[in-house]
């Protein structure tokens, strides 16, 4: 493994060129501002990769625990909290999922 001011890859594969080295720089800059969420495996529920908020799309993707490979849509994978309201004769409360 080479370093290459902070990026990590091994040279075996490949030389890191200047202009890529700074697009990853710049990727990662822009990453600090948003939000990011994890995509699991619909079967096992093992991490398959970060999500950011601006991910929008299909994306192909091989789940290193249980060998799922599909295509997988990140509209119905999100994590949507809606607050509802639980009605019980004893207590009314907002119940948070």
């Amino acid at each position: 493994m080479i370093q290459n001011q902070e990026i990590l890859y091994d040279s075996r594969y490949g030389h890191l060129t200047p202009e890529v080295a700074e697009k990853i720089r710049k990727s990662r800059e822009e990453i600090k501002q948003l939000k990011g969420r994890e995509l699991k495996c619909p079967v096992c529920g093992f991490r398959i990769e970060e999500i950011y908020g601006i991910t929008t799309g299909i994306v192909q993707v091989k789940c290193r625990k249980c060998k799922l490979e599909e295509p997988l849509n990140l509209a119905y994978f999100r994590r949507i909290k809606k607050k509802i309201t639980l009605i019980n004769p004893f207590h009314i409360r907002f119940v948070s999922r």
